[in-house]
């Protein structure tokens, strides 16, 4: 029964009792009909309490849900789900069991407390790998009973700029536990109503922190995954990364009985520094044999299910899944770029192309780029300075507009409407191939945080295509 119907019941009782007592005082009612009137007086009672029980219990949860979307808009938070939703897609059967049956995970899994480093060079499926403990961890929590124990993760996000440091680290950490433990919606509710005077003023990063802290101290079995914090930004006088750092120094250092913690990263020097003491697990992917078996069966599983490969012969495909294994060096993006090659290549061309597999992962990016075409090449230079210096992310017809502009106009470059393709989302992909790619939302994004290094790296600044990165860093 919903609201408008409880009112009515209430409605609908009172009158009742209006007329009881218009006959009762009138002299027209019966001993009889007065029992009889008083008997279903007390049935419509005892329905009505009911009635307005359930009455209370809906205006409480309306005003619950509006308190928590006061919060929301009070922090703010980055929603890391549209990150695993995407990032989960990538999972294959056989790939990711090696690490959740390792000792290392079950250990930092149920010991307690408990912190886990995961380090591996670009392209190493870190962020895959992390969508997969995600997924353990949600089924865990799931089986067990009550509220005994959470998970909050959060994925740094080199495209978008409010996962790229501690303030929306924190806060969808928070908003997240808010939204599975009332006592921890508790102590941020107080917060929110005490500190902030309901929303009107923004909560510091140290206010976040102390947040996260006293929801920590409840004692609740509590498991933060962080992915990819070497793509926080590390340039400048108190980076954004080297605020994430210290974060994790402070809880990791605070030994919480209740707290497991993983986060994963490439081995840069100041994340190494920082971690290497501090964790009490600690795997490097590309040394691992599981991660070298687990591009096996990647690669068996792409052979064996893409319709590109379904006309190969098993001597070729074989030879492929050896050759690609034993160069991949523990990097699940080279692989995936290789893949991508061989799908357009020949028959008669197959033993060709593996024999000439570029060596690295910039190899791979060098020779994509000498494949696009010399008459696209200036607008492809655009397009990237666009995707590598945004503030935000471009959706497809903000970055198409680009392909409208003629920069060769005098005295300046001209924007003109009708130079706007009928199919922008093709024709972009023709143009940057594979180092972009279009989400369902329809952003334009590099197809890799990798992507972004090259064109800013010192490797494409000496190579033959050096014009991509002079004019890119412009």
């Amino acid at each position: 029964m919903g609201t408008t119907q409880s009112l009515a019941a209430v409605h609908s009782l009172t009158t009742l009792f209006g007329y009881m007592k218009v006959d009762i005082e009138g002299g027209k009612a019966s001993t009889k009909d007065i029992k009889a009137a008083l008997e279903k007086l007390d049935r419509e009672l005892a329905t009505s309490a009911g009635v307005v029980k359930k009455m209370s219990l809906d205006i409480s949860e309306l005003a619950g849900r509006q308190k928590f979307t006061d919060i929301c808009n009070w922090l703010k938070p980055p929603n890391p789900s549209d990150n695993h939703i995407s990032i989960s897609r990538r999972q294959y059967d056989g790939t990711k069991e090696w690490l959740i049956q390792g000792t290392l995970y079950k250990t930092w899994k149920m010991a307690s407390p408990s912190s886990y480093w995961i380090d591996g060079k670009s392209g190493s499926g870190k962020s895959v790998l992390c969508s997969a403990i995600i997924d353990d961890i949600k089924d865990f929590c799931g089986s067990l009973s009550g509220v005994s124990a959470m998970l909050a993760y959060f994925y740094c996000d080199f495209r978008d700029i409010q996962k790229q440091g501690l303030y929306g680290l924190v806060s969808s950490l928070l908003y997240q536990l808010s939204a599975q433990s009332e006592s921890c919606y508790n102590i941020l509710h107080s917060k929110y109503e005490s500190e902030s005077c309901r929303g009107q003023h923004k909560p510091t990063e140290t206010m976040l922190i102390q947040y996260l802290k006293d929801m920590l101290a409840l004692q609740i079995r509590t498991y933060l995954v962080i992915d990819a914090i070497d793509e926080c930004p590390n340039s400048g006088l108190h980076s954004q990364r080297e605020s994430v750092l210290k974060l994790f120094d402070k809880l990791i250092g605070s030994h919480y009985s209740n707290m497991h913690i993983c986060i994963t990263s490439r081995p840069e020097i100041d994340i190494t520094n920082t971690l290497a003491p501090l964790v009490s697990q600690h795997m490097t992917l590309h040394s691992e044999h599981g991660q070298m078996d687990a591009i096996s069966l990647y690669v068996q599983s792409v052979f064996n299910s893409d319709v590109k490969f379904q006309t190969w012969r098993k001597r070729d495909k074989e030879l492929a899944i050896t050759k690609l294994a034993e160069q991949a060096n523990g990097m699940f993006r080279w692989v995936f770029c290789q893949l991508d090659t061989l799908r357009k290549c020949p028959q008669s061309a197959i033993k060709h192309a593996l024999k000439t597999l570029p060596h690295t992962l910039y190899d791979t990016y060098d020779h994509d780029l000498h494949k696009i075409d010399n008459s696209v090449q200036e607008l492809a230079l655009h397009l990237f300075q666009c995707l590598a210096f945004s503030i935000r992310p471009l959706d497809i017809k903000e970055l198409a507009a680009v392909l409208a502009v003629d920069f060769e106009a005098i005295p300046f470059p001209q924007f003109i409407p009708e130079y706007i393709p009928e199919d922008p989302a093709h024709e972009l992909l023709s143009i940057l191939s594979s180092f972009v790619t279009i989400n369902v939302t329809g952003i334009v994004q590099f197809s890799h945080f990798s992507v972004q290094e090259y064109l800013l790296s010192e490797h494409l600044a000496r190579g033959s295509m050096s014009q991509f990165h002079h004019a890119t860093t412009a």
